[in-house]
C-alpha cells in the first residue's frame, strides 16, 4: 500500500495541474504562435501522424511564425522594447499590422 493518504495525493495532482498551468503560461509569454503549434500537434495526434492531413495546421502555424518574426524584427529596428510585445498586446499589434502585410500581398 503506497505512503500517500488519498488527501496528499490529490494535493499531488492539484499542484502538478497548478505547474501545468504556470509552464503553458511562460511558454505563452515567450511563444505568440502557441496555439497555433498545439492545435498542429493535436491534429498529428488524431491522424496518425499523417502530416499531409495536417498540411493547413502548419501552414498557419508557419505564418504565425512569420508574422511574428517579422513583428520582432520591426520592433527592433524602431527600438521598441520588449521586442516581442507581451501576450497583453498582441491582439492589438494583430489588428496594426495584419491589414498593413495583407495589402502588400
Amino acid at each position: 500500500m503506497p505512503d500517500d493518504t488519498d488527501d496528499e495525493r490529490k494535493l499531488n495532482v492539484k499542484n502538478n495541474h497548478h505547474r501545468g498551468k504556470e509552464l503553458r503560461n511562460q511558454r505563452a509569454q515567450n511563444d505568440p504562435c502557441l496555439l497555433e503549434n498545439e492545435m498542429a500537434m493535436r491534429c498529428l495526434d488524431e491522424n496518425a501522424y499523417d502530416r499531409e492531413k495536417c498540411r493547413d495546421f502548419f501552414k498557419n502555424y508557419k505564418n504565425c511564425r512569420k508574422f511574428w518574426s517579422w513583428i520582432v524584427s520591426q520592433r527592433k529596428k524602431q527600438g521598441i522594447e520588449p521586442n516581442l510585445p507581451p501576450p497583453e498586446e498582441r491582439d492589438q499589434v494583430k489588428k496594426d499590422y495584419l491589414p498593413m502585410l495583407l495589402t502588400k500581398s
